[in-house]
């Protein structure tokens, strides 16, 4: 449809004129100019209204997002903060060859203050003095362990037959334990 004052396009679901402001009736033979600002609300407004709810729904994913964000970063703090407070048990050890049972001759490690102690896994002897680098490339010499328990079925002594070693009583020997625990808490 053209508009019938200034002849430009006019969409046919609109009433004015989008160049000259004229209001638009197909009705009529003349033509009745609006003031501007009626021209400019109606054919504007449309277009505003849409953009302003595309970006407020922009604005509230992107608020959204930072809540999100900001409740996972301050759960992360709280709870690493707690964890991170849990006295980790500090353990001391200390080792010997000796006799238990009246003749059983064992090497053993002793540990002092095993009330935290829930569980030990894989206890290995190595020969010699090692470090982690060489356990991995050296095999155990044994990994046959027993335990005595203190009364309060905490760990006491961990030990391996000194016999199934084959030892010889008059020579020295320096050997490595590997264990791993598993704490209460």
């Amino acid at each position: 449809m053209k508009c019938k004052n200034c002849g430009a396009r006019v969409e046919k679901e609109s009433s004015i004129c989008p160049n000259c402001g004229a209001t638009v009736n197909k009705n009529s033979d003349y033509v009745l100019l609006t003031n501007q600002s009626n021209v400019y609300e109606d054919v504007y407004s449309s277009k505003r209204k849409k953009n302003n709810k595309v970006l407020t729904k922009i604005l509230a994913v992107i608020l959204s997002l930072v809540i999100i964000v900001g409740a996972g970063v301050g759960s992360y703090l709280f709870f690493y903060g707690k964890n991170s407070a849990i006295d980790k048990p500090k353990l001391s050890f200390s080792s010997g060859y000796g006799v238990i049972n009246e003749d059983e001759q064992i090497v053993y490690v002793t540990i002092k203050d095993s009330s935290s102690i829930q569980y030990i896994h894989g206890v290995n002897l190595y020969n010699g003095e090692v470090n982690e680098k060489t356990i991995k490339k050296q095999e155990a010499v044994s990994s046959d362990y027993n335990y005595t328990e203190n009364v309060d079925n905490s760990f006491r002594c961990i030990f391996f037959d000194a016999k199934s070693l084959n030892l010889d009583k008059s020579g020295n020997y320096t050997y490595t334990f590997e264990m791993t625990f598993s704490n209460y808490n």
